[in-house]
């Protein structure tokens, strides 16, 4: 009972009465700020459009938007559920291995940050964008750390460069995810309970 009214929160905007007029609220929507330190994670936020000569890349934006057409088809959902956690699971591996080899490190880090961080703003009524912008925080948090070990020497070139490129092949690949979830709703009808509107700005 409770998950379906979690679900109706999340795609049912309102409902008329006998009457024809409208008694339930509108879509309970989440206010999400995630704030990036790296590069890696802000490309990753936005993803690449195709051209001839590369291949587009989906990133959060995207595919919080096709969360949000997809909500209501369970296979869909399921899908990129497991995608996320397959991602996640190897993010923390990755994570673990990070902080063995922190123990490694003899110099005192006073700071490691980005002097203008940027702030992301994601506006989402499904729980599977939720998880996708927690993955990206995950995600600019181990670059972070990966970049740290490289600099104080903990991690080579060939580490570094190794790590960060499977870091990102796995978010890639849970938000690539997205298209085929898109695919399985694609022939069912699906309502948008709300659009995704996201906004990007340097913190002050």
């Amino acid at each position: 009972m409770g998950s379906d009214n979690a679900r109706m929160n999340e795609t049912t905007a309102t409902a008329p009465d006998s009457n024809g007029a409208d008694t339930r609220p509108g879509v309970l929507v989440t206010v999400l700020k995630i704030k990036l330190h790296t590069y890696d994670a802000q490309k990753l936020y936005k993803g690449r459009t195709e051209t001839k000569k590369r291949a587009g890349i989906l990133g959060l934006e995207g595919f919080a938007r096709i969360c949000t057409i997809v909500s209501r088809n369970p296979r869909a959902r399921e899908l990129l559920e497991e995608k996320l956690k397959n991602a996640e699971t190897r993010l923390e591996a990755l994570q673990r291995q990070n902080d063995e080899a922190k123990e490694r490190n003899r110099l005192e880090v006073t700071d490691h940050a980005s002097t203008e961080p940027v702030v992301i703003e994601i506006r989402s009524s499904t729980p599977v964008a939720g998880r996708g912008a927690q993955m990206l925080k995950t995600y600019d948090d181990l670059i972070r750390d990966i970049l740290l070990l490289y600099r104080v020497g903990v991690y080579d070139a060939g580490e570094y460069d190794q790590r960060q490129r499977m870091a990102t092949r796995y978010v890639r690949g849970a938000y690539a995810a997205a298209f085929d979830a898109l695919g399985l709703a694609n022939d069912e009808k699906t309502d948008s309970p709300a659009e995704v509107t996201t906004t990007e700005n340097k913190e002050t």
